[in-house]
């Protein structure tokens, strides 16, 4: 049989059933006989379900992993929230009816500090034509019945059916203009007028063509015969129209009103200069313009900051750093 001390010194592999099956029973054999080493096994064991009772470490880490969640899930919803808003701030044109184009082309204009500009002027829109995701509005000014400015108001529409303000622009010419705009990665050529002369049957745009501003410039000018036009209309009361053009057309240039030559009923062609003479506005001007582009780029780099914020922070809450390991050197 297996001394007292011998058997004291291996009770806590006993109690930890590390003991082989031999020591086992030996160590058995020795406690039924020896009240004093049950006492101190007793105790021994007692002792040991204290030290394991189980610790509060793993509801700490379900309680941990729980509110981790739940900040990703907050910083998702926080970033989606400031994106609908800033979305729905900046897409907050509603272009539905007439009236509603109107009160925001008259109140862009009476924003707007030029010299001269007719601020109690009338304004009428006369079409609308959309391209894409692009809608492009005609208006025409009045002051005390006198044409005063012509011009396009252009607007994208947004995911939710409004639109945010691209680009305004004016000019006193009071016939037909052209300007080249660009939609993705397609050129388009804007042809407009709300002032059609009434001496005038048809035009053509030509890409390239201008009239000669000084004697002799026809000799070095492309004769408007050998050019194809990239648009043929007839006479109304209003023309709005955005055609996709080539990029050899785009390379040649439109230079607004004079590359429009005017026709009459049995074809021969008007001189442009003569006609606008004809159609002078109240200051007695016969070109000139202006405009402006919104401001689209801040709020699009906005956007994607608080997208890579919102991404930083999700990965903040649910990848968090693992904790470096400490290596203890001897």
């Amino acid at each position: 049989m297996l001394p007292c001390h011998i058997v004291r010194d291996l009770l806590p592999s006993y109690l930890e059933h590390l003991t082989g099956p031999e020591t086992e029973a030996d160590i058995c054999e020795h406690l039924e006989s020896c009240p004093d080493c049950r006492a101190a096994r007793n105790a021994m064991a007692a002792d040991l379900k204290t030290e394991k009772a189980p610790p509060p470490k793993l509801n700490f880490l379900k309680r941990l992993r729980w509110q981790q969640r739940l900040g990703a899930v907050l910083s998702v919803a926080a970033t989606l929230l400031c994106l609908v808003g800033l979305y729905r701030l900046e897409y907050c044109y509603d272009l539905t009816s007439t009236a509603e184009m109107k009160e925001i082309i008259r109140g862009d204009l009476a924003s707007v500090s030029i010299s001269n500009f007719p601020q109690d002027g009338e304004v009428d829109v006369l079409e609308t034509t959309t391209v894409k995701d692009r809608m492009f509005i005609l208006y025409r000014v009045e002051q005390g019945g006198t044409f005063e400015r012509q011009g396009i108001y252009q607007f994208q529409r947004g995911l939710f059916g409004k639109y945010r303000f691209r680009s305004g622009e004016y000019d006193t010419c009071p016939i037909v203009n052209t300007s080249l705009i660009q939609i993705g990665r397609q050129r388009y050529l804007e042809i407009y007028t709300a002032n059609w002369p009434k001496e005038a049957a048809s035009f053509r745009v030509f890409p390239g063509y201008r009239p000669p501003a000084y004697d002799g410039e026809e000799e070095i000018l492309p004769d408007i015969s050998t050019l194809a036009p990239v648009y043929e209309g007839t006479a109304a009361k209003s023309i709005l129209q955005v055609i996709p053009v080539t990029e050899e057309q785009g390379k040649a240039g439109f230079f607004g009103s004079i590359s429009v030559a005017y026709y009459d009923a049995e074809g021969s062609r008007l001189d442009t200069g003569e006609l606008i003479k004809l159609y002078r506005n109240s200051e007695g001007g016969s070109g000139g313009g202006g405009g402006g582009n919104g401001a689209i780029w801040p709020v699009d780099v906005f956007q994607v900051i608080l997208v890579i914020l919102g991404i930083i922070m999700t990965r903040y809450f649910l990848c968090p750093e693992p904790k470096k390991e400490r290596k203890d050197h001897l």
